[in-house]
């Protein structure tokens, strides 16, 4: 409100000696009449700034009943905004007939000074009732600790101030260069641990029941070990004797929460090796890391499942299951291999796969010369071996191959197909030879799947494969294998 007073003020250009301020809320108007100080400090702050612009508010601040207050015009049903527009009729009276306020407003110091009120004495009571309820008092320290801390370090942190300020019995600042930070840490480490075990502390014998498997055992410093089988060993005694720290205490919580940080996300069986190397064992360390995984924002990210493409109905010559195997068949071609003719002549060959439709069986044959004679030689082969001449061939016509195998493509287009279904027919065979799209290799998906199969093969079989120059017989040697 006093902002803008000074706004209007200002678009006004020309000085007022006195301004009014109509406030229907007398506390309010008690407020801006007291001593800032009273009050919080944001409340504070703003009474303080209307009372520095303004030098006499007691003047300026004047009472008016809500029922005569024309802003409260517009938020109640009335039948009329005659008030809204040309303002209250007793403004347009003498001062003394103007809305007063029945209380007088009392300055601090006679705040001050009134007596404060007496407070009615009781009887003091002898007895009392006490009701234990479990409070945040009935946890052990370890929980408590847990529950205001939010990582792991800050617990060794907070644990080895504590021991520097026991021990030089002062609360002053501490400088680093008089404190061994890793020894402090260290020692630190050691209580937290017996912080963790101590539900394991409570039936000692019970936990060796519990943990009949792990060999509890004391160390010197009232921790409890893992033993094992590895007495007469020369490694470490932290390797040899694990510390054993349960899962379901907060404090090792945060401890998985910062290994699992630490070491960059990555699985539970790498953070349990990592930390049976540092000589820690978490009994159910698996099922806590999991959970810790799963409430990690970047990892449900990073492992969240992709949108996958929904697929397409399968082709009728896909679904054939009375049939005998390669009676409907797909047939592509795979890169280029070196196929040795001689001691120092070596030809480009090419692999084609041939895949039956319904039971998604393969035959791979070698092919030499880029020509149809090579082709048929190679059917011919495949039909002497399979013992069945397809019915159904579905092939690419040429167009969708990579770059890479261009010579490939240029020879499948300079095919005489019409001689291919000729010789077939001539055999006794009654086939339908399909060909999909021009450059839509996913119509042809049958075979194209298995072409990164074939290659993982070979490179298996047969070291650098795209390379390697073997014979004619290795190579055959190694698609029958």
């Amino acid at each position: 409100m006093s902002r803008l007073v000074e706004e209007v003020v200002k678009a006004l250009k020309y000085s007022l000696k006195l301004k009014r301020f109509w406030v229907d809320s007398k506390v309010v108007i008690y407020w801006l009449t007291s001593q800032s100080s009273r009050f919080i400090p944001f409340v504070a702050t703003w009474i303080q700034g209307f009372q520095v612009s303004h030098g006499n508010v007691k003047e300026e601040l004047r009472y008016i009943p809500s029922k005569l207050n024309p802003a409260d015009h517009l938020t109640i049903p009335v039948e009329a905004l005659k008030p809204w527009h040309q303002g209250p009729d007793f403004l347009k009276q003498p001062e003394s007939s103007w809305p007063k306020f029945d209380d007088e407003l009392e300055t601090d110091s006679e705040i001050l000074e009134k007596p404060k009120p007496k407070v009615k004495k009781y009887r003091r009571v002898k007895g009392v009732h006490a009701v234990q309820t479990e409070t945040s008092k009935s946890k052990d320290f370890g929980t408590r600790l847990a529950e205001k801390l939010s990582s792991w370090m800050d617990s060794l942190e907070i644990v080895a101030l504590s021991k520097i300020v026991l021990r030089q019995k002062t609360f002053s600042f501490v400088e680093e260069s008089s404190v061994n930070v890793v020894e402090e840490l260290g020692s630190a480490k050691q209580i937290v641990i017996k912080l963790c075990q101590a539900s394991l502390y409570e039936d000692l014998e019970k936990t060796r029941r519990e943990y009949f498997k792990h060999d509890i055992r004391v160390n010197a410093f009232g921790v409890l070990q893992s033993g094992g089988r590895l007495d007469q060993s020369n490694l470490l005694d932290e390797l040899k004797y694990p510390v054993i720290l349960p899962a379901r205490s907060q404090l090792v919580h945060l401890l998985a929460q910062h290994c699992h940080r630490r070491f960059k996300h990555q699985g539970y069986r790498i953070i349990i090796a990592n930390l049976r190397l540092e000589g820690i064992l978490i009994v159910g360390g698996r099922k806590l890391l999991k959970s810790v995984a799963a409430r990690c924002f970047f990892c449900r990210t990073r492992r969240r499942k992709l949108l996958q493409q929904r697929m397409g109905e399968l082709p009728s010559f896909r679904i054939q299951p009375k049939l005998a195997p390669f009676t409907s068949v797909a047939m592509d071609f795979s890169g280029h291999l070196k196929v040795k003719q001689s001691r120092n002549v070596a030809v480009n060959g090419s692999v084609l796969i041939i895949t039956c439709a319904t039971t998604r069986c393969i035959h791979l044959e070698l092919c030499l010369t880029q020509d149809t004679n090579s082709f048929l030689t190679a059917w011919r082969r495949f039909a002497t071996c399979r013992g069945v001449h397809p019915s159904l061939v579905f092939s690419d016509c040429g167009g969708a191959f990579i770059g890479a195998e261009k010579p490939i493509r240029e020879w499948i287009e300079e095919w005489d197909k019409d001689l291919i279904k000729r010789y077939l027919a001539k055999s006794g065979t009654k086939f339908e030879w399909t060909y999909n799209v021009p450059s839509a290799s996913h119509m042809n998906g049958v075979v194209e799947s298995l072409i990164n199969s074939v290659r993982k093969a070979l490179d298996a079989s047969v070291f650098n494969y795209t390379y390697t120059q073997l014979t004619y017989e290795q190579w055959a040697t190694n698609f029958q294998r």
